[in-house]
């Protein structure tokens, strides 16, 4: 059918254009004269082609366009899922799996021929193709089934056959996808709903990150199905060394009809930094259903937090036992003493904090500890005392100068400064402060500088002054706190007489160390992962940093990674730029220990950065080996189906192909195109007007 965007009577003036072009070019000026009948008759025929064309042109300068339906026929679709979970592959003995594939195989042949059947598998995904491996480490039927409502939304779905045993172990309940589906769902229950004879371990409980050198407990469910009676043992094994694992704990049980299920606990040692595999092993009996499910992989990432702090101290001193039993209150701190004499000995960055009591003192000036501290930036705190050599306490940090005028000594009490803001007290800790013992502070001048914070002030009987007693200060790179007097051992004995504890002294000495020792990442390449322990169905990511000389966030130069598994193996990477950053997402892999080194090439120089990480399997599959019929059959009644089991495969098929409520449906499609677009109109034209010049041409019009 031909429109015009123009009103029709156009088409009468079209008309006349071509009809007076023709009388002028023909009938005006004859270009033959005195033409016989035969010239007579080819003069009308050139210019009613002349006519045409003219007025075809001007025709087509309406806008006139062609609308043409087509017509299509869409057969229903069937959606065929199948389970491609480990669970299934515990189903088949023998060639029970090929059987049932080649069922299948026939059953979707069958159903090609009147339907468009899509063929998917499914287990954490969907998977476009069903290869019948069933190597999936989860199920999730929910998901994959409203996946598939919104990928065919807009198609004639007749039905979807979903063959599967009806164990889900991720995502929700499938009953509440289908509920509100316009097709049915046909099911294919797979399995035994009958409990097999089988011992298995259904749960462990554990935390995944411990200290070293803590003792944590693991909790081992286990139970038995369907036995009558039977008696065996929990192993645990520890597989520290990959080809060495040692049988670390055992734990008779013995099921009974009675007692089928058991719970123990065990309580191990983290000896070791890094990631600890550990395995569950419940001893198998004869006549189990299955073995898979009789050992469970635990990975426990064992941290190495805790910080090392060296007290280094002039000479013995009750203040030193009070520090070091308060730092150790806290299982995140190591504490190392050194009497001066040992000092010589010591390397300071194998610290993070160095408390220095009545150093430097006239006898042990420390000279070299106190290069390290400077060289390697470590953080310090000065305990002053009766010993301290002023002038070279002086000479050592620029965060207090002490002048003193004599060897007096001042007792002071503490008063709290409402201006300090580096980290928060307790209200407890305030009001306890203004009862706390005198502390022995050298008689002077104090003068502290400009970026000092200062904690506690000195009070000298009733007078309140502006001298310090404890301050902080953060000068160029290193962290230095001072305590401006000795005989902290008194706080500590008159609180625990106060109240009965020694909660308040901690307090304050571990926030103060806590403080100083927390280390602030300078590093200008780094590499981080959100979590060092994967499953092996989930994808490794990295991100990485890189900061030039003015510490801004860059991307310049490319980040490479070689990942190196047990074997020796190694897995090479370029990372992908971010806005600022870099990211790289691996993949996964699989199960073992890794580790992995980063470099980059910035300003001429090689930044490295290094770590490991773990993958774990994922074991839930083989936790269950009871089909949940039930659940098949609900599915199936909500939405219209039923279900049938692989034997019925066939007649399934029948029901299917003689259905009434799948039928194909007719689509039509208009399709509008301008009639200028016709590429072999101006051809037609071109002919026409070169036919009518040809023949001009050959009787002499040209």
């Amino acid at each position: 059918m031909i429109s015009f965007q123009y009103p029709q009577a156009f088409i009468l003036l079209c008309i006349l254009l071509g009809a007076v072009y023709a009388l002028i070019l023909y009938f005006r000026y004859s270009f033959i004269k005195e033409p016989t009948p035969g010239q007579q008759r080819l003069m009308y025929f050139l210019s009613g082609l002349r006519f045409l064309v003219i007025t075809l042109i001007a025709i087509l300068l309406l806008s006139p366009f062609i609308k043409s339906k087509f017509t299509e026929v869409q057969k229903p679709v069937v959606l065929v899922l199948q389970d491609n979970s480990e669970s299934v592959n515990n189903i088949f003995s023998g060639d029970d799996s090929v059987s049932y594939a080649n069922a299948l195989q026939s059953f979707t042949a069958r159903l090609k021929e009147s339907f468009d059947v899509k063929e998917y598998a499914f287990d954490e995904t969907l998977i476009p193709e069903i290869n019948f491996s069933y190597t999936g480490k989860l199920t999730n039927i929910s998901d994959n089934l409203s996946d598939l409502v919104g990928l065919y939304a807009s198609q004639n779905v007749g039905a979807v056959v979903l063959a599967t045993d009806g164990i889900y172990n991720k995502g929700a309940n499938p009953l509440y996808t289908t509920a509100n589906l316009k097709f049915p769902v046909f099911t294919v229950a797979l399995g035994d709903t009958i409990p097999k004879r089988d011992l298995k371990i259904s749960k462990t409980l554990y935390n995944q990150i411990v200290y070293l050198n803590d003792r944590f407990k693991i909790r081992v469910d286990v139970e038995a199905d369907n036995f009558p009676s039977a008696k065996t043992a929990i192993d645990v094994f520890d597989y520290s060394e990959k080809n060495n694992p040692k049988r670390i704990d055992t734990k008779e049980v013995e099921f009974t009809p009675a007692k089928s299920f058991f719970s123990e606990e065990f309580v191990l040692d983290a000896t070791k930094p890094g990631v600890q595999r550990f395995q569950v092993v419940l001893r198998p009996v004869e006549g189990e259903f299955t073995r898979v499910n009789n050992s469970m992989d635990l990975f426990i990432d064992v941290l190495d937090g805790r910080q090392k702090v060296l007290i280094a101290a002039n000479s013995p001193h009750p203040d030193i036992a009070a520090i070091r039993q308060a730092i150790e209150s806290n299982k995140n701190y190591e504490v190392t003493v050194k009497q001066a004499e040992e000092i010589a000995s010591v390397k300071a960055d194998d610290f993070d904090l160095i408390i220095l009591h009545q150093l430097p003192s006239a006898r042990f000036p420390a000279a070299g500890l106190f290069e390290q501290i400077k060289e390697k930036l470590i953080p310090a705190l000065f305990i002053v005392g009766g010993q301290t050599a002023l002038q070279s306490f002086n000479e050592r940090q620029n965060t207090l100068q002490i002048n003193r005028s004599s060897q007096g000594i001042n007792e002071v009490t503490p008063s709290f400064s409402k201006d300090f803001s580096l980290f928060t007290l307790t209200d407890d800790l305030r009001r306890n402060l203004s009862d706390l013992p005198p502390l022995f502070v050298p008689f002077g001048q104090f003068n502290t500088s400009p970026g000092a914070k200062k904690l506690l002030f000195q009070k000298i009987g009733a007078v309140q002054t502006e001298y310090p007693l404890i301050l902080f200060d953060d000068a160029l790179g290193r962290k230095t706190a001072i305590i401006a007097g000795e005989g902290l051992w008194r706080w500590k004995i008159y609180d625990y007489r106060k109240n009965k504890n020694h909660e308040v002294f901690n307090e304050l000495i571990s926030k103060t160390v806590q403080y100083l020792a927390v280390k602030e990442d300078r590093r200008q390449f780094r590499v981080r992962m959100a979590k060092n322990v994967f499953y092996e169905n989930e994808p490794v990511s990295f991100q990485a940093e890189l900061y030039n000389d003015s510490y801004e966030l860059i991307n310049t130069p490319d980040v490479s990674i070689t990942l190196v598994d047990e074997d020796g193996k190694e897995f090479p990477y370029i990372f992908n730029k971010t806005s600022n950053a870099y990211a790289l997402d691996a993949g996964t892999f699989p199960v073992g220990s890794y580790t992995y080194r980063s470099s980059v090439n910035f300003g001429g120089k090689i930044l490295t950065h290094e770590g490991k990480f773990t993958i774990v399997p994922v074991q839930l599959e083989a936790f269950n080996t009871v089909a949940n019929h039930q659940l098949l059959y609900q599915l199936s009644e909500n939405s219209g189906g039923k279900m049938v089991y692989p034997e019925s495969l066939e007649a399934l098929a029948d029901e299917l192909l003689s259905s009434n409520q799948m039928k194909p449906l007719l689509f039509a499609t208009y399709k509008t195109e301008s009639l200028i677009n016709l590429w072999w109109l101006l051809l037609v034209f071109a002919g026409m007007l070169s036919m009518e010049w040809f023949i001009r041409k050959y009787e002499g019009g040209y």
